[in-house]
């Protein structure tokens, strides 16, 4: 979808609401579903690089009965505009408090996992009003030079070989060797999603995760907070979300056994059981 940022808006949700609606969001258009119980307290997913507002299915249908559940595909992923790059944070923030404005969410719980997460600190930081409370998945809040490196590589490996160039590569980062190894079921969805990444939008989010830089203002965050993340992430690893958990005032730090990058999606079970322990204290 690269180049299509000056295509009509066109927003669609689900059948829960059979409802669409047209508005310009930021100059994009952004492909996004509305779920769970009308009159419930929003939570909003956000997911990560490569990914598509699928990656939630399990945790919108375990929330259904007690949320109204936003999810969207960013910038450049899914089934979203994919304009030239590079992005920001302050634009794919932007594009998520436009979207917000548009559907009537004053207020809502974040989760967002990987870029999904990392917006979320920024929210907290300049937005707080605008959240109940943020649950980070996976998402370290600064990038150290190698993971710099990482995301141009993924551009340059990009450019060479298209998406399909990404894909096992992308597996083996962000699953465990036990789970690559036994070829688990929910791969074959990671890999699909990788693969039907525009490319553009994937060089634009490269260059935004380029640019992290949250972690100098995490003690301002004063909204209540988890961060939690799998035991074997090599992007976001245990060690650097506890560090960012005890710089944020009374944020709890929760690491999911048996997972990886994608911890939702590889201990769906432990995630589940930590997101709704969470959300029980509201």
């Amino acid at each position: 979808m690269g180049g299509q940022s000056g295509s009509a808006p066109v927003f669609q949700v689900n059948s829960f609401t059979e409802e669409k609606v047209k508005k310009d969001v930021n100059g994009i258009t952004i492909n996004y579903e509305i779920s769970g119980t009308e009159g419930k307290p929003w939570i909003t997913f956000a997911h990560a690089l490569c990914n598509n507002l699928t990656l939630w299915d399990d945790q919108a249908e375990l929330l259904k009965n007690d949320f109204q559940i936003l999810r969207y595909d960013h910038r450049g992923l899914g089934r979203t505009s994919a304009p030239e790059g590079p992005y920001t944070f302050p634009m794919i923030i932007a594009d998520a408090l436009g979207l917000m404005d548009q559907v009537g969410v004053d207020k809502t719980h974040w989760c967002g996992l990987s870029i999904g997460g990392m917006m979320g600190y920024g929210l907290a930081q300049d937005h707080s009003d605008r959240l109940l409370s943020l649950i980070s998945c996976d998402s370290r809040p600064d990038a150290p030079p190698d993971y710099q490196n990482y995301f141009q590589h993924r551009i340059d490996v990009a450019a060479e070989k298209g998406m399909e160039g990404l894909v096992e590569s992308t597996i083996s980062r962000w699953f465990t060797p036990e789970s690559v190894l036994a070829d688990i079921p929910i791969l074959d969805k990671v890999r699909a999603m990788i693969r039907s990444t525009d490319q553009t939008g994937h060089a634009g989010c490269c260059q935004a995760l380029k640019t992290l830089a949250f972690g100098s203002r995490l003690k301002e965050i004063s909204i209540p907070t988890l961060i939690i993340g799998g035991a074997n992430d090599k992007g976001a690893p245990p060690a650097a979300l506890a560090a960012a958990a005890a710089e944020i005032p009374g944020a709890k730090h929760v690491i999911v056994p048996a997972a990886g990058h994608i911890s939702n999606l590889e201990n769906p079970t432990e995630f589940n059981k930590e997101l709704k322990n969470f959300l029980s204290g509201f």
